[in-house]
């Protein structure tokens, strides 16, 4: 997708542009696993859904 954009010529002619991406999206993922690490125990209301409980269209949809 970056290529479709132009994006390669810009990291080719800015090499720390593409080291600084790499480094944000580094952190991002960081950043994500430390908000699930931390998010807690789920409520105790909650279940995981079963087939059952999905609605008849939604059943046929993931049937296919």
């Amino acid at each position: 997708m970056a290529v479709g954009l132009g994006l390669g010529q810009v990291f080719k002619q800015v090499p720390q542009l593409y080291t600084l991406l790499r480094y944000l999206g580094a952190a991002y993922l960081l950043y994500l696993a430390w908000k699930i690490a931390n998010s807690g125990a789920p409520d105790s209301q909650s279940r995981p859904q079963r087939w059952e409980d999905a609605p008849p269209w939604s059943r046929s949809v993931m049937a296919a």
